[in-house]
């Protein structure tokens, strides 16, 4: 990989990034958050963007050393750096027993009790089950995202879908690196998810390819292959994002439900409300 000490830098003042030997779509550097200017974290596509364009900023990621993504919707005014730590200043593991307990019913609320209940968690109770075991990859990462992206594309639900270059080390990082915001429902410090997206990544070869203001679509590269295998990842996925199963689908409305979609699945969605 090829990298330049401060590859955004020169994309502000050559966004088709030629300097690179790169012939980029036209796009623009973004460096203004709601907390006002700050350095360069970003670059993205000034038009809307169709499948293929993963190969392009795959191409990108390996001359200037930052991370791929596809943006869709126009919520740049909502990004925020001030709410969020470092990634590698938590635990994932506690993180998630944290946030196992915090989907948990109020003992003292009976009206809590539409949070969770026994049926909703089986075949786990309160207690948080600890993590899934690793799976091994099932396919090429790369090949992974690419297929998942150009049919992310191709299926037009996107609004106004643009491709971006990020500031970031890997693909979990992009949350705390652009300033995301839309999981403050659930817990107001990204960095939270982002070390979870980090332990994602060894365990399971996720790799974070698209977002909205409320939404994460992962590539996934080890999926579970059993659905003993998957209920301890959709505990983990419950813990994380409780809205996939709180307001899912009925045939995801519980996690033993949940986990069957999670077999040999390579694309993992989230939504926060």
């Amino acid at each position: 990989m090829t990298t330049h000490h401060d590859p955004l830098a020169v994309l502000a003042g050559d966004p088709t990034g030629r300097s690179f030997g790169l012939d980029l779509p036209p796009g623009t550097v973004v460096d203004r958050t709601l907390e006002g200017p700050r350095p360069p974290f970003l670059w993205r596509t000034d038009d809307v963007v169709g499948a293929g364009i993963w190969a392009c900023l795959e191409a990108a990621a390996q001359a200037t050393g930052l991370q791929p993504v596809v943006f869709w919707g126009d919520w740049s005014s909502e990004l925020d750096h001030s709410l969020a730590s470092a990634p590698g200043d938590h635990d994932p593991d506690d993180l998630l027993s944290r946030l196992w307990d915090a989907c948990m019913p109020d003992a003292d609320d009976p009206a809590d009790l539409v949070r969770a209940n026994d049926k909703t968690i089986a075949p786990f109770t309160t207690t948080w089950p600890g993590p899934a075991p690793t799976t091994a990859p099932t396919t090429d990462p790369d090949s992974a995202a690419a297929e998942l992206v150009d049919d992310l594309l191709d299926s037009q639900w996107f609004v106004e879908p643009r491709g971006g270059l990020v500031d970031a080390r890997r693909s979990a990082d992009i949350l705390t690196a652009i300033g995301w915001t839309g999981s403050l429902n659930h817990d107001n410090d990204v960095a939270v998810f982002a070390a979870v997206l980090r332990s994602w990544e060894e365990r399971f070869g996720a790799r974070l390819v698209a977002l909205s203001f409320d939404q994460l679509e992962l590539a996934v590269s080890a999926p579970p292959r059993s659905t003993d295998e998957a209920l301890g990842v959709a505990a983990e996925h419950y813990a994380f994002c409780p809205d996939n199963i709180w307001q899912g689908t009925r045939r995801t409305r519980t996690i033993r439900h949940y986990a069957d979609t999670l077999v040999n699945a390579r694309r993992w969605s989230f939504w926060w409300d």
